[in-house]
């Protein structure tokens, strides 16, 4: 602990987001930055890679923290490197602190990272995100690693500003499918509908069922064209997914608040609302991004680099940062072969089109090669790869020269959004489609919010919207 504290000579410093910026006290810090994961790295190697980030003007390094690799046993945590040196988080984050850099620390449970079980121990993935066992040991190891971290924080003088509350939290109905209520058992999908419905009837009249029990209600997970009146029990899967996200993210939140984490908390999304409601979830967390990762020069998917702008739009339409938590940087074993490997123009495209949709920061992943991801910038002996390092470099700093948390964007066309019309796919991608096409900009609006000021608004929905919006529709416009 002498250690920490000699390292941590300034006052108790006060972290908050305004004016889509991040402050540490009165100093706006420029929220581009990259991941870099100590404990696949060699511990000898950590300060020159972290020199060649400091070379392309980076100041902020993204880390998971893994909950699989640091317990040694259930119950049994190794945090200072005692077993293996990569297990030592605190010399990695004091090193980070000599080094001038501010820390995003992104502890999990989850972290996913191509690692096996997606970062938790093999005892503990019989179990949802929601179960109350999976919950009683992922506080657990929430117990064990928060007061490493707490003295690292920079509301305590330290240099970590973010804190990530698990990570793409998804109910991965594909794989817990029973216990979620999702196959032939009741499960956490009755428990859904009984919050939704008052009454057994109430769900009869919109289903158009005659189910005699709740418990006997059955999830539709597509809906052919000719079967329209499976609709409302398919958007009731939707809702299900959103109620399932948003659950387990109060639930984290507040066992890391319970904990003593005082910092600005986010949590990160896919890039479509199909499973995470974004701005529900803000609600919950000072913001929340995407994780973008789109294919080499936007080219192996339909109409991809307008959907790829309209995730930043939809982001900058709601949310207090509008951030991108992790940006495609190199590519993880075996992708490449489907989305080809990304080049150096990938890079420009990408990034100058996240900076044009509206974006003010990222984090780009990974910054620095690990075991099963490769082409980054840096790779894990701290050494650069030139044609790729000198773009990094260049658009590092074009951000810093425009400062996109200044930027105004001018546009007088919207067009409406409804986060579950969106997670059913029930939008309509041929109006999105034709103005982009059109090289017309456009931001969007949801139709639950209050009138806006802008003189042309476009309906981008399909041909069923909620009670809510309709009306809400009817109240601008009419």
């Amino acid at each position: 602990m002498e250690r920490i504290d000699l390292l941590h000579k300034t006052l108790v410093q006060n972290v908050r987001i305004s004016d889509y910026k991040l402050w540490v006290d009165d100093n706006p810090i420029a929220l581009i930055g990259g991941e870099v994961h100590y404990w696949r790295l060699p511990p000898e190697k950590w300060r020159v890679i972290l020199e060649r980030v400091q070379q392309l003007n980076i100041e902020v390094v993204s880390t998971y923290v893994c909950w699989d690799f640091h317990e040694l046993a259930p119950g049994r945590f190794d945090f200072n490197g005692d077993t293996d040196p990569r297990r030592n988080l605190p010399a990695f984050l004091d090193l980070l602190s000599e080094m001038g850099f501010w820390i995003v620390i992104r502890p999990g449970p989850y972290v996913y990272t191509e690692w096996s079980n997606a970062g938790v121990p093999d005892y503990v993935t019989q179990y949802h995100r929601l179960h109350l066992e999976f919950l009683r040991l992922a506080h657990r190891y929430m117990e064990a690693v928060v007061p490493v971290l707490k003295p690292y924080f920079a509301t305590n003088g330290g240099r970590i500003i973010l804190f990530q509350a698990d990570n793409e939290i998804d109910p991965w109905h594909q794989w817990y499918t029973e216990p979620l209520g999702l196959g032939n058992t009741p499960g956490l999908f009755h428990q859904f509908l009984r919050e939704r419905y008052n009454s057994l009837e109430e769900l009869n009249r919109t289903w158009t069922s005659d189910i005699t029990s709740i418990n006997d209600a059955h999830a539709v997970m597509s809906v052919p064209p000719e079967r329209d009146d499976l609709l409302p029990r398919y958007l009731d899967l939707s809702r299900f997914k959103h109620w399932f996200v948003l659950k387990a993210a109060r639930w984290m939140v507040d066992a890391y608040r319970e904990l003593g984490v005082d910092l600005p908390m986010y949590l990160n999304t896919y890039g479509t609302v199909s499973i995470q409601p974004w701005r529900d979830m803000e609600e919950i967390v000072s913001f929340v991004g995407p994780d973008l990762y789109p294919t080499n020069e936007f080219e192996f998917r339909d109409d991809e680099h307008r959907k790829f702008m309209d995730s930043v739009r939809y982001a900058r339409s709601f949310s207090r940062l509008p951030y991108i938590c992790e940006f495609e940087s190199g590519i993880w074993h075996g992708w490449h072969y489907e989305v080809g490997t990304p080049r150096e123009n990938h890079y420009r495209l990408m990034c100058l089109s996240a900076l044009a949709a509206g974006i003010t920061g990222w984090s780009w992943y990974m910054l620095v090669n690990r075991d099963n991801w490769y082409m980054s910038p840096i790779n894990e002996w701290g050494r650069v790869r030139p044609e790729l390092f000198d773009v990094f470099h260049k658009i590092v700093e074009i951000y810093r020269q425009m400062d996109p948390t200044t930027a105004v964007r001018h546009t007088h066309t919207l067009v409406s959004f409804d986060s579950l019309q969106q997670a059913a796919g029930l939008q309509n991608q041929d109006l999105l489609t034709s103005l982009y096409q059109a090289d017309i900009d456009y931001d969007f609006h949801e139709l639950k919010d209050n009138g806006t000021k802008n003189p042309l608004m476009f309906y981008g929905g399909g041909k069923w919207l909620s009670h809510v919006s309709q009306q809400q529709l009817k109240t601008i416009y009419f």
